[in-house]
């Protein structure tokens, strides 16, 4: 008798060992599928980071080439560049404006 229940504690022992690491490496496996989700959701993000900060770039790259170029221009040359991107008018000039005609309404007569 004692030594079935010897033979039957130790196998409920073992059973519950069992079952502890079969949890536990449960948890362990789960929490390692979450880690390769968070790793590739981050270098998507990082991805899509780097992109952006290309654009950004070239445009730096384009300011920069622009505002040496004016730096070492002309005055007409300045003076085009305010022309064009600030709406600049000259002393003694009259501003035209001209609305183009939306396509959707009819022409008017």
């Amino acid at each position: 008798m004692k030594r079935l229940l010897k033979t039957s504690i130790g196998f409920s022992l073992f059973v519950l060992s069992l079952g502890v690491l079969v949890v536990a490496n449960y948890h362990v496996w789960k929490q390692d599928q979450v880690y390769e989700q968070e790793i590739r959701d981050l270098q998507q993000q990082l991805s899509l980071q780097q992109q952006e900060n290309e654009k950004i770039a070239d445009i730096n790259d384009r300011l920069k080439q622009k505002i040496d170029s004016l730096k070492l221009g002309s005055y007409e040359m300045i003076e085009e560049e305010a022309r064009t991107g600030f709406g600049m008018v000259g002393e003694d000039e009259t501003f035209f404006h001209f609305k183009q005609p939306d396509s959707d309404e009819p022409p008017q007569k």
